[in-house]
């Protein structure tokens, strides 16, 4: 994921659990591939919002990943693991050889 989870749900760094679960519940109304059968790229904006919602009240869960992808060196805002994504393998250090 590349964009910030707050700007795809539309809610603040400051925004409490319910404002955050309210702004994920209206924009899975508006964008539900189910409700915008004629819309290709639906799905895929549900994926993006179904991610941000994990990634904002899960953020242990994508703690490891985006530590070794470097995410968060030059996001703005300094918010981590919305940054380029890297592979993490291969590392100096890894007790091989």
């Amino acid at each position: 994921m590349v964009e910030n989870p707050y700007d795809v749900l539309g809610v603040s760094r400051e925004a409490s659990v319910d404002e955050v679960k309210k702004a994920y519940r209206k924009k899975a109304r508006e964008n539900h591939p189910d409700l915008n059968p004629n819309d290709p790229q639906a799905a895929d904006r549900m994926n993006k919002i179904n991610e941000a919602y994990d990634r904002i009240v899960n953020p242990e869960k994508y703690a490891a990943r985006d530590r070794r992808s470097g995410a968060g060196a030059g996001s703005p805002g300094g918010a981590p693991g919305y940054g380029s994504a890297g592979s993490g393998y291969g590392s100096a250090g890894s007790g091989y050889g």
